[in-house]
């Protein structure tokens, strides 16, 4: 009994911190949970408990890690959400609709900051773009149902609903409306500058949406830049963002949301597949490791105006390189 009231102390503290900070906590247990406001007030008092089924409404609406929870004194065992894998066009939906609800989430919250080590161009650039948001959802299916998305040979942009771009446009705007810190270095365009060409080398994509994509990638690093001199986003002026340049090798896409003094860490695998947790010894290593990189690397917005010119200069003649390379292959 007495664990069992330790979990019901720390569940209850957990679900304070997270509950939106325009609300009162009675009132939401009230209206989450469908229950009378007196009942409300003796669960936070612990004259009364949280029924299991309680429990897990609150961990769901809340995003609370009740693996965490309840391993609190195995310090060194971390545990993992699994998110679903990407496999169907069905998923990828999915996949934009987990991940605009967990941006939302983090956006009615105070003091939310994220973290974010971009060995490539991250994810949210992608959806910011409804071509650049197709390209990537076609890549994402690889082999799984590319078939599917192809006509003679040419990928067609029709065979991604508009329903599945719209989803992903919003959580690209989702993303752009939260203060964060990114770490690039001269190599985050790279991969996707390669899978154009080497889609377009393949006759998957035409010269004309090879150029559409570089396109749509030259404006992502305008707005970049605005946003680096600025020192925040456009959609969102009350926040901040931080754009570091590195000269280091950036093995992982990583991510960590502080939320308050909490942390979530996100994982990749497999691709764009990834997990999360919420082990605070996991994500205070990961974040330390983090200050470490941003303490070999430049903040960009408090560079000298021909050090951030240089970061964003070689950006725009990559792009251009990769147009120049086509138009080339195509004379021949």
């Amino acid at each position: 009994m007495e664990k069992q009231a330790d979990f019901q102390q720390l569940f209850l503290q957990e679900v304070e911190k997270r509950v939106p900070p325009n609300q009162q906590l009675a009132k939401y247990l009230v209206n989450s949970l469908g229950i009378k406001k007196s009942n409300a007030y003796r669960r936070i008092s612990g004259e009364t408990q949280f029924t299991w089924p309680q429990v897990a409404k609150l961990a769901q609406e809340l995003h609370i890690s009740l693996d965490v929870m309840l391993n609190q004194d195995q310090r060194e065992m971390v545990m993992f959400k699994l998110h679903p894998y990407i496999n169907s066009i069905e998923k990828v939906r999915e996949y934009f609709s987990n991940t605009l609800s967990s941006l939302r989430m983090l956006k009615r919250m105070e003091d939310v900051e994220l973290f974010w080590t971009a060995r490539d161009l991250p994810i949210f650039y992608f959806l910011s773009h409804p071509i650049l948001c197709r390209f990537k959802a076609f890549v994402w299916l690889g082999g799984a149902e590319s078939h599917t998305l192809l006509d003679q040979g040419n990928f067609q942009f029709n065979r991604i609903d508009d329903e599945t771009v719209a989803l992903g446009m919003k959580v690209g705007k989702a993303y752009a409306e939260i203060s964060s810190t990114e770490i690039w270095k001269e190599s985050s365009l790279e991969n996707v500058l390669e899978q154009i060409r080497d889609y377009y080398e393949a006759g998957s994509i035409t010269k004309e949406t090879a150029f559409q994509l570089c396109h749509e990638l030259s404006e992502v690093l305008e707005n970049l830049h605005e946003a680096t001199v600025n020192g925040y986003r456009e959609d969102f002026p009350a926040g901040h963002f931080n754009l570091y340049s590195s000269s280091y090798l950036l093995a992982e896409n990583n991510a960590i949301a502080r939320v308050r003094n909490k942390h979530i860490g996100f994982i990749p695998y497999a691709s764009i597949n990834f997990m999360q947790t919420e082990n605070e010894a996991f994500c205070a290593r990961a974040l330390n490791w983090y200050n470490d990189q941003k303490k070999k690397a430049i903040l960009l917005r408090t560079a000298s105006a021909g050090i951030r010119n240089r970061f964003f200069s070689q950006f725009f003649k990559q792009v251009e390189n990769l147009k120049k390379r086509i138009e080339w292959d195509s004379e021949d």
